[in-house]
Parts: structure tokens; C-alpha cells; sequence
């Protein structure tokens, strides 16, 4: 099975640094692209697809929420987990509302990141082509 390609997107470059390598040492099978903010995160959507997407709550510019906001606009299915050092419940909420699919919090939540992305991928994968996202209809 092809690698996962996940974009991660923090004006930390350390913390990108960090989950990748987390991500190896736990065995998840990914590629993963940073961009240090949410315009070059844009520029990369452009041109690349990606299966799931990391964010960062603060950065300059814009948001994650606000990026959460935008790619919801024209990419309803690929899963979004934000991965933050801001621990309100009212941030979790803002990111929830946005369409986040799970909020993470930084550091706390560290050992949780790579199992919550292989989680996302693994039900991606479950879904046909499309139907990421979608409610069943019973």
C-alpha cells in the first residue's frame, strides 16, 4: 500500500519536525509535507491532494480555523485534525464548528496523534471513492 500523504500545517517548524518523526517511530505509513502557514498551505493544495490534514490553531495570517473554514468550502471530505497548544474547550469547539474532525491538544495529546491519524486513514480507506464524510442512510 502507497504512503499516506498527510499535510501538516504549523508556523512551528519544530513541531512539524516532532509529529513526523513520531509518526515513523509508530509506524505510520505517510508522507509528510509541512507548510509554516496557511497561504503556502493553499498554494500546496493547488497542486497536490492529500489524504488527511494537520492544523495548527494560531498562525499568522489566517487561522487554522479560518483555513479549516476555506478548504470546507471545496474539500468536504478529507479528514482535518488540529493539533494545538490552545487547550479552551471553546477552541475545540470553534474548530469542531468548522469542520475539524478531531481536536488535539499540545503537548498533552502528543501520544495520541499518530493513532488518531492512522484511525482517520484507516476509515478513509473503508469508503468509497467520495463518500468520506457522508452520513449512512438507514
Amino acid at each position: 500500500m502507497s504512503a499516506s500523504r498527510i499535510l501538516y500545517v504549523d508556523d512551528n517548524r519544530d513541531a512539524y519536525e516532532l509529529a513526523a518523526a513520531i509518526f515513523k517511530y509508530c509506524g505510520v505509513n505517510c508522507n509528510v509535507i509541512s507548510a509554516e502557514s496557511a497561504r503556502e498551505a493553499l498554494a500546496l493544495i493547488e497542486e497536490e491532494s492529500f489524504d488527511i490534514y494537520i492544523f495548527d490553531y494560531s498562525m499568522p495570517e489566517m487561522s487554522g480555523i479560518e483555513l479549516c473554514r476555506y478548504i470546507r468550502q471545496f474539500d468536504a471530505d478529507t479528514p482535518i485534525v488540529f493539533f494545538s497548544g490552545m487547550a479552551r474547550p471553546s477552541d475545540r469547539t470553534a474548530a469542531l464548528a468548522a469542520g475539524a474532525n478531531d481536536y488535539l491538544i499540545k503537548p498533552n495529546d502528543l501520544e495520541r496523534l499518530p493513532e488518531t491519524i492512522k484511525r482517520f486513514l484507516a476509515d478513509a480507506r473503508q469508503l468509497p471513492p467520495g463518500a468520506a464524510g457522508l452520513p449512512l442512510l438507514h
